[in-house]
């Protein structure tokens, strides 16, 4: 790698390292993120009467963890989202 660029990659590792991957807005939303993740995980293997009951046929030969990871790694981060609030948030908090 020539000098300039090697001083640009750096330059822009240093850029991502302060702005992206050690951002206290980014650590705040990761965290939030984890918990709507962690608590749809936990209501669904309490609730599995309220997945898809596409879903729910497959319990018994997938287990109902994996049916509930596979569930919410299905979900775009609006609708997780929405669900979450549909679940967690009481209506006058919306």
């Amino acid at each position: 790698m020539g000098d300039i660029v090697l001083d640009a990659f750096n330059e822009l590792r240093d850029f991502m390292y302060d702005k992206v991957y050690l951002s206290s807005f980014l650590f705040n939303e990761t965290r939030k993120a984890y918990r709507i993740v962690s608590e749809l995980y936990s209501f669904y293997l309490r609730e599995t009467h309220l997945l898809p009951i596409s879903l729910r046929k497959s319990i018994d030969k997938e287990g109902q963890e994996r049916i509930a990871v596979d569930y919410i790694a299905g979900m775009t981060d609006r609708f997780a989202i929405n669900i979450y609030k549909n679940y967690f948030i009481p209506e006058g908090w919306k």
